[in-house]
């Protein structure tokens, strides 16, 4: 059993710039692709009912319209067939093995996170192993938008578009006949532009997406016409799809490359380093993968979890951390974590056990260090535990070895269980071990500008903070004004802004900044021929061009912040 946590400390980011330590790969920079020449095993999806069995991916498939082996279903494998190009990107291509005349019959999906003020471009790699020039293979591209990924997913797991945005056709229905596009057997095929029926470059302009869509839910479906009278079995892979906007692909695991981590396995390729601890419970056995994620709080790279069970102890990353790689100073160790489905009883924790000896096995007297920590946030919003306690690093002289655990649980559904209509996922990144250093706040534009009649200046501190701010020269604390990073407030008069950074339990330093407002009425009646609207002679006051000058050079400088 996991024994009750001894604290607990809760901050909702939008992402976390750290300045402490970071664990051991504590970004995941190093992890082990999905290895070249294996396949997944394929596990029973229960019919209509998609769960996800691939990192990041759904599989959904109808039985009653099947006209092959019901057994055969899909895989990712490293290598293609005999003598077929190597994947397009990564490691690993996504198998189509079951290909009916029907495109309802197999369909790869996922939910994909979305700005609904961008447009949406949409491909993939196609490669079959027969001829496509008689047309009877295609691939049919359709999305939905939804209100949230929650929902979202909601639907795929039940294999249902009950809660989509809009109701009737889809948002997008693009075919691609693999014949008309000089597609060649055991060839990739780049596929950009519908060919049939929705002709053109597949791309969803943003005035098109439904209001208020936050997701939308890409569907890839293939099929042939003679698939129910050719003897011979026909195959369709797929590679690196790409959901993109503003040039940035949204997907996850986009080209098949993250593995399907099980109990047991490392992170990394060298055994050593993280290690997954996955336990089944009532017929639910926790799924990890890592790999890239397109919004990764550190690096490039995350770690995540899915099928949750209702304990801690069968879902957990651990690593073992040789005395030599703790850091001196303040021990306190922290993750960030979010999921796509956060709810009430989405839970994750943190803890950090000392070892007298170098491999974890042997422990002393010194306290654990445990934080936790409810995921309730939006959507992929960032969420920072730290340990509710800290050690100095001094103290452990005698510790050979500390271990760091992240676990997780799913009891959403109530009774300590799982929801039983959704597979929630929880994301992983940017694990440190020493405390944080609140950072002061920051202005923009800096003090010591000048204004006409009003500026506008933005405040920003570390995500996940509060600026607490006075305008009247006092020094703030945690009962002034609140504000979020990037937030903005609007001077009028000769100001002195003052600001400190708190994430709930730290506060830094106060930073301060003094911003002056010119008289323009007073400029106004000084004004002559001069290019700044004041003369230089005549018994004229010689420091009002300059403070109309420093006053333009201000907001110029202002301008240029705001642009970048």
């Amino acid at each position: 059993m996991h024994p009750p946590l001894k604290g607990l400390f809760i901050l909702a980011t939008a992402g976390l710039s750290s300045l402490a330590l970071a664990a051991p790969n504590g970004d995941f920079s190093d992890v082990t692709p999905f290895p070249e020449d294996t396949n997944f095993e394929v596990v029973d999806i229960g019919g209509d009912v998609g769960l996800g069995f691939l990192p990041s991916w759904t599989f959904l498939r109808d039985l009653t319209i099947a006209t092959r082996d019901p057994s055969a279903t899909v895989s990712v494998e490293g290598s293609v067939i005999t003598d077929s190009p190597a994947p397009v990107s990564g490691t690993g291509v996504f198998s189509f093995e079951q290909i009916t005349n029907d495109f309802d019959a197999n369909r790869l999906e996922q939910c994909v996170a979305i700005d609904e003020n961008l447009d949406i471009k949409f491909s993939y790699w196609v490669l079959s192993n027969r001829s496509a020039v008689n047309n009877s293979l295609r691939v049919q591209l359709n999305t939905n938008f939804y209100s949230d990924l929650e929902t979202c997913n909601r639907d795929i797991q039940a294999n249902s578009t009950d809660n989509r945005l809009t109701d009737g056709e889809f948002d997008v229905n693009r075919r691609f006949h693999l014949g008309d596009g000089g597609v060649e057997q055991n060839q990739w095929a780049f596929v950009e532009e519908a060919n049939r029926e929705t002709t053109g470059p597949m791309v969803h302009p943003a005035d098109q997406i439904s209001e208020g869509a936050k997701a939308v839910r890409l569907s890839i479906r293939p099929f042939s016409l003679n698939a129910a009278s050719d003897p011979e079995e026909v195959r369709i892979w797929l590679d690196d799809i790409r959901v993109e906007q503003n040039g940035e692909n949204v997907l996850i695991n986009n080209d098949f490359s993250h593995p399907a981590l099980k109990d047991g396995d490392f992170v990394t390729a060298d055994a050593s380093g993280w290690q997954l601890a996955l336990s089944p419970r009532n017929s639910i056995t926790p799924l990890a993968s890592a790999g890239p994620l397109p919004f990764a709080l550190s690096g490039d790279n995350g770690l995540y979890f899915k099928r949750l069970t209702g304990e801690y102890e069968d879902a957990r990353l651990v690593q073992c951390i040789s005395r030599d790689d703790i850091p001196s100073g303040v021990l306190q160790p922290s993750v960030n974590v979010s999921s796509d489905e956060p709810a009430v009883g989405l839970m994750a924790a943190l803890r950090a056990e000392f070892f007298t000896d170098d491999a974890c096995v042997n422990g002393d007297t010194l306290d654990d260090l445990e934080g936790e920590l409810e995921i309730t946030a939006d959507p992929r919003q960032w969420l920072f535990i730290r340990t509710t306690d800290d050690i100095d690093a001094d103290s452990i002289a005698g510790s050979g070895s500390m271990r760091l655990t992240l676990s997780v649980r799913d009891q959403s559904g109530g009774s300590g269980t799982p929801d039983n209509g959704l597979v929630r996922t929880v994301f992983v990144d940017d694990v440190q071990l020493s405390a944080l250093t609140l950072a002061r706040p920051t202005f923009s534009p800096d003090g010591g500008q000048s204004f006409l009649d009003r500026l506008v200046v933005t405040v920003n501190g570390r995500p996940g903070t509060t600026l607490y701010i006075t305008t009247d020269g006092s020094d703030p604390d945690t009962s002034s004004l609140a504000l979020q990073p990037g937030e903005t407030i609007e001077l009028t008069e000769t100001t002195e802004l003052r600001a400190l950074s708190s994430d709930g339990q730290a506060v830094s330093e106060i930073q301060s900044a003094v911003y002056t407002r010119l008289n323009r009425s007073e400029l106004g009646s000084q004004s002559s021929g001069s290019s700044f609207g004041c003369s230089l002679g005549g018994g004229q006051d010689p420091v009002l061009p300059m403070l109309v000058l420093m006053a333009l050079i201000g907001l110029a400088r202002g301008a240029r912040r705001t642009n970048a």
